[in-house]
């Protein structure tokens, strides 16, 4: 209880002039869904990032030397096919 009245104090405070309190804290609750919006995409982004990086790793391990282009362009047209396999190998990658 005592953190909202804060929260409620501050915005008041520092709420420009021309707006209410209740604009003013709907303003920020929306640019803060935004900024949380970001992140989350980012965070989605990063995570695709890590799974390529651990399939390319995974491929370079398993095939021999010089074979490791032709063997992660098939598995991406693999991958692009069937989204079962890309959740099979992230279980196994994972895991």
């Amino acid at each position: 209880m005592k953190a909202r009245v804060a929260l409620a104090v501050a915005i008041i405070k520092n709420k420009p002039s021309g707006l209410t309190g209740r604009q003013y804290a709907e303003a920020l609750a929306c640019k803060l869904k935004k900024q949380d919006e970001g992140w989350k995409r980012r965070s989605r982004e990063l995570q695709q990032e890590v799974l390529r990086l651990r399939q390319e790793l995974l491929i370079t391990r398993v095939t021999p030397k010089g074979s490791t282009e032709e063997a992660s362009k098939s598995l991406q047209i693999l991958f692009k096919k069937n989204n079962c396999t890309i959740n099979l190998l992230q279980a196994t990658v994972l895991h």
